[in-house]
């Protein structure tokens, strides 16, 4: 059973690395869908692939790719309302919708789908990492009766690099529109222009050249004072472009950003663009540029990279732990490989979720255990008591803490407190500003006794939140029930430490 599945799994991680990989390299959004639906077809023999985007202004999906829809059903798929069709429905409700060859057949709302022939579709959200709605993607097969729960789980992961993607767009947009509106403050006599002739080496600035050098109304032009206003790691860059000029074709335009440094120390960022006029001889006679201020171009040329090496860097991460969890699993408990590899991904999945939304700046800690205690909803205040100050756990606090919660609920909804009618459960925490403890305590449930085998979940409980945050876990496998307690330094688990200890 292992050699069957363990291929399967590393060929699905090296499949959403690649995946990632393309939908970060893809330059507008029609690439963008050809690329998603290539990996797809390529893994579940999906023959239909739609993406829609929300139109912020009519609160309408619209079709920006498709793929396998006949033309005369592209006007009527063209523009859908939120609650309409599969896709609007997945839209307005913010849930996947996964359809079978049964439902299709029988479900109103599936009309469309039906009408393509489709026998197998899976409809997503985008979302933003704020929550926002981006718009819809969706797949579908004319030769499956149905998606496993294997290839939903990832078609989900695909769709989560599609939301980042188009994140990625937005930003790329809003940083096109920003450079516009820059240019035309400009055009409104924001542009400074420079004058030089090579025979009696004379140079000539406008007043908004000598506004944006930073250089008094009095002070005559030289290369001498432009040398020494340009930022001392740019001056070689500048002697090598005044150098290339009297080289170059006449009227060949030349671009050349650079640093000055302001004479209150304020750093900017400006553009020249110059050409040279040359004589019959073919000799420069003449320079003339323009010169603007791209100060606002480079920070979010800055923060779109910084953007880019942060999701790179979070996808790495992140298909490094899913590897981890399906060879831990499928060594210790190949038996149930599935059920148990589909139930971790998901707790990951919460995790992640918390993170996105507050734009991985952390996660509250109560939202976190009931989060992953969802499955005991009706049982928190009554048999489970959730109690702890407001704290914030960091990233690597939230994973690891996150996936502890989840082996240790499902340990105690098998065996221990929660898998009878009497068992309580008290999960605790708190800081003194130094340490940040948390602890779990089972009571009045069947007679506990050390697991005779050490799984992957057993692994989980015993080290990984050691491991995340440098601290102490304590495991006590007492007649009475299990009890589990952490103990780090605040600052290893916490954004900012605070609360009270418990």
């Amino acid at each position: 059973m292992i050699a069957r599945i363990e291929p399967t799994i590393d060929i699905g991680c090296v499949v959403c690395g690649q995946v990632a990989s393309d939908l970060i390299r893809a330059c507008e959004p029609g690439e963008l869908g050809r690329k998603t639906f290539e990996h797809v077809s390529a893994a579940l023999g999906a023959v239909v692939c739609t993406n829609f985007q929300l139109d912020a202004a009519t609160q309408r999906l619209r079709l920006v790719f498709v793929h396998g829809v006949p033309s005369e059903y592209l006007e009527m798929a063209g523009s859908l309302e939120l609650g309409q069709e599969y896709c609007g429905i997945a839209a307005l409700t913010r849930q996947p919708l996964v359809a079978d060859k049964q439902r299709i057949a029988s479900d109103p709302n599936g009309g469309l789908v039906r009408e393509l022939g489709a026998t197998a579709y899976a409809c997503y959200p985008l979302e933003a990492s704020n929550g926002r709605l981006l718009g819809t993607f969706a797949v579908a097969s004319a030769t499956r009766e149905s998606f496993t729960d294997d290839e939903v789980a990832w078609l989900g992961t695909i769709t989560n690099f599609l939301a980042q993607a188009w994140e990625r767009f937005e930003a790329e947009q809003g940083l096109r529109a920003s450079e516009e509106r820059l240019r035309l403050s400009q055009e409104a006599g924001g542009l400074g222009h420079w004058d030089y002739d090579y025979a009696s080496d004379t140079l000539v600035w406008s007043d908004q050249t000598r506004k944006l050098l930073g250089v008094e109304p009095g002070e005559p032009p030289s290369r001498q004072l432009l040398r020494s206003r340009v930022h001392p790691e740019d001056r070689p860059r500048l002697e090598e472009h005044i150098a290339r000029s009297a080289h170059l074709d006449a009227d060949h335009i030349r671009p050349f950003e650079f640093r000055v440094v302001m004479p209150n120390g304020v750093i900017r960022w400006l553009e020249d663009q110059d050409r040279v006029e040359t004589n019959a001889a073919g000799l420069p006679v003449r320079a003339v540029g323009i010169v603007r201020d791209i100060t606002a171009r480079k920070a979010h040329e800055g923060h779109v990279q910084l953007l880019m090496r942060e999701l790179d860097h979070r996808v790495k991460n992140m298909l490094s732990i899913v590897q981890a969890i399906a060879r831990q699993t499928a060594a210790r408990e190949p038996d149930d490989f599935v059920v148990r590899f589909i139930e971790r991904i998901r707790a990951l999945s919460v995790n992640q979720d918390l993170l996105v939304r507050n734009e991985w700046q952390g996660a509250d800690m109560e939202e976190l255990v009931r989060t992953q205690l969802a499955p005991f909803t009706d049982l928190v205040g009554s048999r489970i008591v959730v109690h702890g100050p407001k704290l914030r756990l960091n990233a690597a606090a939230a994973q690891a803490i996150g996936l502890t919660l989840h082996e240790l609920a499902t340990n105690a909804g098998k065996y221990g407190a929660l898998s009878t009618d009497k068992g309580h459960v008290d999960v605790r925490w708190g800081t003194d500003g130094r340490t940040l403890t948390m602890s779990w305590t089972e009571r009045d449930g069947p007679p506990v006794s050390p697991p005779e085998r050490r799984g992957f979940g057993s692994m989980v409980i015993a080290s990984m939140a050691t491991a995340a945050v440098e601290g102490e876990v304590q495991l006590d496998y007492a007649p009475s029930g299990l009890v589990w307690r952490l103990t780090c330094p605040a600052a290893n688990g916490l954004e900012a430490a605070g609360g009270e200890h418990i």
